[in-house]
């Protein structure tokens, strides 16, 4: 995923947090370690009965996961998430603290936020020149959790990477922090767990030729409610 911000040659990493949208690419860092629903529970819907296709069962069921988080735009069982930025999010720098502007919140790539676990800047060859303070910054967790800097707060060292020098590491997915899967899987929103169900069994079915970039018919009314629009 990538989003480009209004002016590609502005130089400067400390920008105005006003100015939008947003220029950050992203990656998961550790995926989920559960589906969100379970072979039981896929099969049931489905009228599965068969043992000897379980395993491509569970590869549907994770195929249709990851197409339904990639549509929604959202996470759906805890996986850590590193966003890079070329800009440093927030005029904190070369101004005294009384004058300095507090950022607007920090646009996340996959919500729900759990917690913010690290930022930091990198050099050329990525390994890490700063982990940034997580005391100049402040997070609500939810489905509608945001990232917002500090006024005043004490700014990174400034990089000569001038392509995704800044990185925040982040948990997101439904259910607290730490919970169990079943409390995980219990916070999942019905209407997704359905959906995602329902695309499943839609491939198992196809064997192929559905259209995994796009949910079938019937689940996207599941989804759309779900579904995180950036303006």
């Amino acid at each position: 995923m990538y989003e480009q911000f209004p002016d590609p040659s502005f130089n400067d990493r400390l920008i105005n947090p006003q100015e939008l949208p947003w220029t950050w690419t992203f990656r998961v860092k550790t995926p989920a370690t559960a589906a969100c629903v379970s072979l039981d529970d896929v099969k049931m819907f489905g009228r599965l009965d068969s043992m000897d296709e379980d395993g491509l069962i569970e590869l549907f069921v994770t195929a249709a996961t990851q197409a339904a988080e990639e549509y929604m735009g959202r996470a759906i069982m805890q996986q850590t998430i590193v966003m890079s930025m070329d800009f440093f999010p927030g005029i904190v720098a070369l101004l005294p603290s009384f004058l300095a502007t507090s950022a607007a919140p920090v646009p996340l790539p996959r919500l729900p936020l759990v917690a913010v676990t690290a930022m930091r800047t990198l050099y050329e060859d990525g390994t890490t020149l700063e982990n940034w303070d997580l005391a100049n910054a402040y997070w609500m967790a939810g489905d509608d959790g945001r990232l917002v800097i500090r006024k005043g707060s004490v700014p990174p060292i400034n990089v000569e990477r001038y392509r995704s020098g800044f990185e925040v590491e982040y948990i997101a997915g439904y259910g607290a922090s730490g919970a169990t899967t079943a409390a995980q899987r219990a916070a999942v929103p019905a209407p997704i767990k359905m959906g995602i169900m329902l695309w499943a069994n839609t491939m198992y079915s196809a064997r192929g030729r559905a259209d995994a970039g796009d949910p079938p018919p019937d689940a996207k009314p599941l989804f759309n409610p779900y579904k995180v629009i950036r303006i």
